[in-house]
């Protein structure tokens, strides 16, 4: 008897802390470039499917580098319903030291990009395109010891 009552203390709790870190539909979107490499031709496009298009919400990013990456910096275009912003983000300090976490070479930096944005569809698709310069240099055609670009939306403030 007392077993029995333990074990569906224990069931509860799992059910419990299951459903509580289970967030919905955000889900951090994720693209894998092969050979680490960014070309500049290559756009990025993410479909999500909102619980609810009337909400406000946030876009967050998440980049994941090695340390063999050559610039401060990683410059984009982000485009959502009609509307295209331009995106630059530190990734390095002056001095060298990389920002975000990681262990070893590889190197995660997560951002928020964004606050209560209201999509006009419960289906937006967000467009990323790498847009890095460099001198005389019109853009950079391949953005080396890039791992992968993702990407979230979730209702603000949750």
């Amino acid at each position: 008897m007392i077993k029995t009552v333990i074990m569906r203390v224990i069931i509860f709790f799992i059910v419990i802390l299951t459903c509580s870190c289970n967030s919905g539909s955000n889900k951090m979107h994720y693209y894998s470039f092969d050979n680490r490499t960014w070309h500049t031709d290559s756009v990025l496009s993410f479909d999500f499917l909102l619980k609810d298009s009337t909400a406000l919400h946030s876009v967050e990013i998440e980049i994941r580098h090695d340390v063999d990456y050559s610039y401060q910096n990683l410059l984009f275009f982000l485009s959502y319903d009609s509307k295209i912003d331009t995106i630059d983000l530190k990734i390095c300090e002056k001095n060298g030291k990389w920002k975000g976490r990681g262990i070893g070479s590889v190197r995660t930096v997560s951002y928020l990009i964004k606050e209560d944005v209201l999509f006009q569809k419960s289906t937006p698709k967000i467009k990323i395109e790498q847009a890095m310069r460099y001198g005389s240099l019109n853009r950079i055609e391949e953005l080396n010891s890039m791992l992968s670009f993702g990407i979230l939306i979730k209702a603000s403030h949750e």
